[in-house]
């Protein structure tokens, strides 16, 4: 039989339910069901935040990127692919990735939008069949993806600044041989993803339209539908077809691939800063989650004195004694990750479903507080916090072992 947790399983935790010992059990289980609710909230939120931002990038930018040597000076955002063996032979290397991955040829065309009040320079992107055009979709507030060769889509801060709508009648200038091409498309759609680097630059075109012109611009193909684990080892097999190709003669030029992570280095670094917030909040609620169980618990054993010096005359060990009060505590702890949980997914429930905490769109580029996470980190956090609740609780009953029997029955 367990006497120590039998013991503890008939004693109260606030005693005669009045005095400190009251207020301090109540303090306690307050402290640690707000910590592990900061704590999960603050998880939530960068993880989700994490993935909302990783998805338009991924979106913008393909995990992989083949780009042809030099075609990097001419623009960031688009590569030229030389020849259609380039293509096919990076679907033969991608084959033992999985049977979902896609590869696209993928055209830029930087150009001028000009109306008759002002101008606007921005990169046209065009796709050719093999692209999938779920994240275009996703970001259209108004009309279609072009499908003509007189049709393109702007972002929705394009056609603020240019006082467009879907229908409007735009020119624009290319640069093609020396000289200025211009060309009139329709507006057929506006997206907004609310990234405002990508909002700034990208209109959409079809591959009709910008096949036909030539001059400063790259082609380029992407491979899509890669696990994130794989991209780094998929490139450096790419790398090296490409390599072994050029140098047998078999694909004309060189050429580099460009991950994910390098093109969209800027926003990965921004999200990796996150992990030191997270950090310095995990450190801050466990420190007051800490403070306010191990004074509870002293509060406890203050209380009870009279009962240890009892349990103590009848030969009960320091060890027995001290494991009492562990249970006392590990009660409050209980409890207070019941409520912490509760709380917590509650509240993550709710922005999950609702969104009712709303974001600036133009600093966090999120209209709203995503939020995401996952079983195993919830159980994580909750494990870790018993952990450190247990060895904290291992302090104050170490004053146990001090209290002398004689002393403590005439304690008042």
């Amino acid at each position: 039989m367990n006497v120590p947790l039998m013991i503890s399983r008939r004693l109260r935790l606030a005693g005669d339910g009045r005095g400190p010992s009251r207020s301090g059990v109540v303090i306690a289980v307050a402290g640690i069901a707000i910590a592990l609710a900061v704590m999960m909230m603050s998880v939530a939120v960068v993880v989700g935040f994490k993935d909302a931002i990783s998805a338009k990038v991924a979106g913008f930018e393909a995990p992989l990127t083949i780009i042809p040597v030099g075609a990097e000076d001419i623009s960031p955002l688009a590569v030229r692919a030389d020849d259609s063996v380039v293509g096919q032979r990076i679907r033969d290397v991608l084959r033992d990735y999985g049977g979902s991955i896609r590869v696209a040829r993928v055209m830029d065309r930087p150009g001028v939008l000009k109306t008759d009040e002002d101008f606007l320079g921005v990169v046209f992107r065009a796709y050719g069949p093999e692209h999938e055009p779920g994240f275009e979709k996703d970001n259209l507030v108004a009309g279609v993806l072009p499908s003509k060769a007189d049709e393109i889509v702007v972002s929705q801060s394009q056609a603020d600044m240019l006082h467009l709508d879907v229908g409007s009648r735009v020119f624009c200038h290319f640069i093609s041989e020396g000289a200025v091409k211009t060309r009139r498309f329709d507006v057929a759609g506006i997206y907004n993803s609310n990234f405002g680097e990508y909002d700034r630059t990208i209109a959409y075109a079809s591959d009709k339209a910008l096949s036909r012109i030539s001059g400063v611009g790259t082609d380029c193909y992407e491979a899509r539908g890669l696990a994130m684990s794989d991209i780094d080892r998929s490139a450096a097999a790419v790398q090296s077809m490409l390599d072994r190709g050029y140098a047998s003669g078999e694909i004309p030029g060189r050429h580099v691939v460009q991950t994910v992570w390098q093109r969209g280095a800027m926003f990965f670094n921004w999200l990796g800063l996150l992990d030191t917030n997270v950090v310095v909040i995990l450190v801050l609620m466990a420190c007051v989650s800490g403070f306010t169980l191990v004074s509870s618990l002293i509060i406890l054993i203050l209380e009870r004195v009279r009962l240890i010096g009892i349990l103590k005359s009848i030969g009960t060990t320091n060890g027995q004694i001290r494991a009492i009060f562990l249970w006392l505590g590990a009660r409050i702890v209980l409890i207070g990750l019941l409520i912490g949980n509760f709380v917590a997914l509650g509240i993550i429930a709710v922005q999950r479903l609702w969104r009712f905490i709303p974001l600036d769109p133009k600093a966090y580029y999120l209209d709203f507080v995503p939020v995401s996470i996952t079983p195993v980190q919830v159980l994580v956090l909750n494990g870790a916090v018993l952990i450190f609740a247990i060895l904290l609780m291992l302090v104050p009953a170490a004053i146990i072992s001090r209290i002398s029997p004689a002393s403590v029955m005439r304690y008042e």
